[in-house]
């Protein structure tokens, strides 16, 4: 939920986001309760920058 709030502010949009679970979602596949991938090796040998950061970029 916090990144689709976050697509709003950042594009500058007036409307309302409403969070709610994947299970409420109603997707067919099962989500795993922490999906968050690894940048680990990544990050050691670029710099990756915060999610924040990036979405911006992507935004604007």
């Amino acid at each position: 939920m916090r990144i689709h709030a976050s697509d709003v502010d950042i594009a500058g949009l007036e409307c309302r986001v409403t969070p709610i679970t994947a299970a409420e979602y109603g997707a067919p596949a099962r989500r795993p309760r922490n999906s968050r991938l690894d940048t680990g090796k990544l990050g050691a040998i670029c710099r990756l920058p915060h999610w924040r950061e990036a979405l911006a970029l992507c935004m604007t």
